[in-house]
């Protein structure tokens, strides 16, 4: 190579291996990696729990969602189509900005994406889809920046491939029945082209660099990688407490208390009723009279008419059958459960609005994988009624004399 080639391309660029490429995608599948262990196999389940971008949590102060979802991702396939693009084409990226510019293009790029989804789109996205779109972006910016070092036959080539890749998944993402996120799509894709039209690419480095314009460079991408590390960081603070938040145990009263639940401590009972309000306007109403039982199977059966979802699944170990509905008035999502237990029906209805709901799931399901049945239920009183259920601290005693006690493990909240 001659000495006037050598001085127009930066040091070790193309030798050099596209080491911030293999570290995106080394974070990207070890948080597709705990996100499977977390939800037993099913990501979908603790994508919120993983920062997922969602309105109504971001508008309650959630910011750092802007960034977390760039690196989530809701199933296996969506995982390895991301994961190829960003192993091909953001190598090319790396390799022509340099490291730290394709960085700063890329997650400016993704927030930028889910900046537009925020704004655009009111139902909740994952993925990095908005960050390769930014890179895709900065291709598309390169010839048309320089374009007298891109002769125009290669130039043509160039746009007319980078342009079919946006147009084809903007098309898929528009039939009927998709869930691709296009806002996201669009914003990363006008994120990545603007962040590259402020960045000159290492690949054409003629001179030594200025050494104010590396220091400017490297204080950006350090600014943008603290911000993402803040941002998982908030995230885990924000989950792990409504993870390991406190719980009590509630049982019927009576002398033979046959299940019991746990409920969080910041959740309100209501007028010493099996009946809790949280926080966030969440109910959790159980009920295992017969009377109420009968009214809950009534309200699950007319929603079904109306075409509520249905699911079938086990409840420590028993058959139960859930069924998920939206209230036309207040608009309240709905999940009525029930329980098939020794001949007996068990009802669990779960509601919160719509707009809290994906912060109230979290405890719902907390709530459901401590509900333990212990034994067959007694025989009901003459007057066909159960009292209501009350701490399990209240009712030790009663519990310890019951013949039933101790032939499966009881879950105590914390005194």
């Amino acid at each position: 190579m001659r000495a006037a080639e050598r001085e127009r391309r930066a040091p070790g660029l193309v030798e050099e291996a596209p080491l911030a490429t293999y570290l995106l995608l080394a974070v990207t599948v070890a948080v597709f990696a705990a996100m499977y262990v977390a939800g037993q196999g099913d990501v979908q389940r603790v994508a919120s729990a993983f920062g997922a971008k969602e309105n109504d949590l971001i508008r309650a102060g959630q910011w750092w969602r802007f960034v977390t979802p760039i690196f989530l991702h809701g199933n296996l396939l969506h995982l390895a189509v991301n994961a190829l693009f960003l192993y091909w084409f953001g190598a090319q990226i790396e390799t022509l900005y340099g490291w730290r510019k394709y960085l700063i293009i890329y997650l400016v790029a993704g927030v930028a994406g889910n900046l537009f989804s925020f704004l655009l789109s009111p139902g909740p996205s994952l993925g990095a889809s908005g960050a390769l779109f930014g890179l895709v972006g900065a291709g598309i910016v390169f010839p048309l920046r320089f374009r007298s070092l891109v002769p125009a036959r290669a130039r043509a080539e160039i746009l007319r491939q980078l342009l079919t890749v946006v147009v084809v998944n903007l098309m898929i993402g528009f039939m009927p029945g998709s869930h691709i996120d296009n806002w996201a799509h669009l914003g990363g894709l006008a994120g990545g082209g603007f962040a590259a039209l402020f960045l000159l690419p290492d690949a054409l480095a003629v001179h030594p660099p200025n050494r104010w314009h590396e220091w400017a460079v490297s204080l950006i991408t350090a600014a943008l990688l603290l911000l993402t590390g803040g941002a998982g960081l908030a995230q885990w603070r924000a989950v792990s407490p409504a993870a390991t938040a406190p719980m009590q145990t509630f049982l019927p009263s009576g002398d033979d208390p046959w299940w019991s639940i746990d409920i969080p401590r910041n959740w309100r009972q209501i007028n010493s009723a099996s009946l809790w309000v949280s926080p966030y306007a969440a109910v959790v109403m159980v009920e295992d009279t017969p009377p109420s039982v009968q009214r809950l199977q009534q309200e699950a059966q007319q929603s079904l008419r109306l075409g509520a979802q249905r699911a079938k699944l086990t409840l420590d170990g028993k058959p139960a059958e859930r069924v998920t509905f939206v209230t036309p008035g207040d608009r309240q999502k709905i999940d009525i459960y029930l329980l098939n237990a020794y001949d007996r029906l068990l009802a669990i209805r779960m509601a919160a609005p719509l707009d809290t709901y994906r912060v109230s799931r979290v405890d719902f399901e907390r709530i459901l994988r401590s509900m333990r049945i212990y034994h067959r239920p007694a025989i009901s009183s003459p007057s066909g009624t159960f009292p209501p259920a009350r701490h399990a601290n209240q009712s030790v005693e009663s519990r310890l004399a019951s013949p039933h006690f101790g032939r499966q493990p009881v879950a105590l909240g914390p005194a």
